[in-house]
């Protein structure tokens, strides 16, 4: 079945699914599981569609509307199903539905934050601290009170940011990623965290479409994001720093990048380590496309880059997107690496650069010595 199908099929189930939960108390009975799951692929489906298949405005319109609905869906299946669950000998209560400030470690660090790593970051440079003793905080969670701060926590799960000025830090997400949403909540601050999509059988929680962090307005600094579908989703005010994405999962024919922006303004990459190496399964390290808004107001800086991947950097103006003319976009002192490719990419190490509209191409290089030209 294409992806157009299930996304069309996908929506009206969500218009039929939300029109009863209307006429039901959400938290009236504890949730199957597989209706949640069930959820969480429909709306993958709705997702992959916006990402890929929406050419005109109305397929855009009608995806976001798929989007919306099955989101709700899935929020309310989880409070359902995180609110109807009763712990066990063998199963932890979850810690937090609208949590509120989490104690700190039982170890802490001499100090609150790691210092920046000396190069390009690397497993142990990012991720949780050393000395950090993680607790045990639960499955997935919604986190709905401003300026809830989660530290030395292991959850096994998503987390859903859901409310503004929410910081996790020093934890690990097992099996889960961070959603922070679109445009629906400010300033979310994730820092010395790694977030592992397998969960603690080694099986992947989510399939090729699903990054390790995802969608808007947070800042992201020393995490190390691994074995998800893919790393970084960029949008709107998003900031990655001193960071290490890598290892994703492997699906021929899929486009996974490190980070990749699909429409947004005030994006900065600094200092981080970007890899996907698979040729069947990845478009590049940095991928900045025009599908949902102009590429606008980017920063990528000191970066080190690879991938076995087509490109190792799309750089926003593509004349086939929607949005072809990226603006404001400044690419200096990045590194090239040629660990998987001679030519960092495929094809070549960048594509889809415009020197037009205040775009900023400078210092470039390859990891070997000599500079790298668009």
């Amino acid at each position: 079945m294409s992806r157009q199908v299930r996304a069309w099929l996908a929506l009206a189930a969500a218009v039929v699914l939300v029109t009863t939960a209307v006429l039901s108390s959400p938290v009236s009975a504890a949730v199957d599981d597989s209706a949640l799951v069930n959820a969480r692929a429909r709306l993958a489906d709705c997702q992959t569609l916006r990402q890929y298949d929406t050419r005109t405005s109305a397929d855009r319109a009608w995806a976001d509307t798929c989007i919306r609905l099955w989101q709700r869906e899935v929020d309310r299946l989880t409070v359902v199903s995180t609110t109807s669950m009763s712990p066990t000998a063998s199963q932890p209560p979850v810690t937090s539905i609208t949590p509120t400030t989490v104690p700190a470690p039982t170890t802490p660090p001499a100090t609150t934050t790691s210092p920046p790593p000396a190069g390009f970051p690397n497993a142990s440079t990012t991720g949780v601290p050393a000395g950090v003793q993680l607790r045990d905080c639960g499955g997935e969670q919604t986190i709905r009170t401003a300026g809830t701060v989660i530290d030395g926590c292991l959850i096994s799960g998503t987390v859903h940011v859901r409310a503004d000025n929410v910081t996790i830090r020093r934890s690990k997400l097992q099996g889960g990623m961070v959603d922070t949403g679109d445009g629906i909540v400010r300033n979310t601050l994730i820092e010395d965290v790694e977030i592992d999509g397998r969960d603690a059988s080694g099986r992947y929680a989510f399939g090729w479409n699903a990054g390790a962090v995802d969608y808007s307005d947070y800042t992201v600094v020393r995490v190390n994001a691994h074995h998800t579908g893919f790393g970084f989703h960029l949008g709107n005010r998003t900031r990655v720093e001193d960071s290490y994405a890598h290892d994703f999962i492997v699906t021929a024919g899929a486009h996974q990048d490190a980070a990749i922006s699909n429409g947004g303004a005030g994006i900065a990459l600094v200092h981080n380590r970007l890899e996907c190496p698979d040729r069947n399964a990845c478009s590049a390290a940095i991928g900045l496309f025009g599908d949902w808004a102009t590429i606008a107001d980017v920063l990528v800086e000191g970066n080190l880059l690879d991938t076995g991947g087509g490109y190792c950097i799309h750089a926003g103006s593509d004349p086939a997107k929607p949005f072809p003319n990226g603006t404001n976009i400044t690419v200096r002192d990045n590194v090239f690496g040629r660990t998987w490719n001679p030519q960092c990419g495929f094809w070549g190490p960048v594509t889809s650069w415009s020197g037009a509209r205040g775009n900023v191409w400078q210092n470039n290089t390859w990891i070997d010595g000599g500079t790298v030209v668009p």
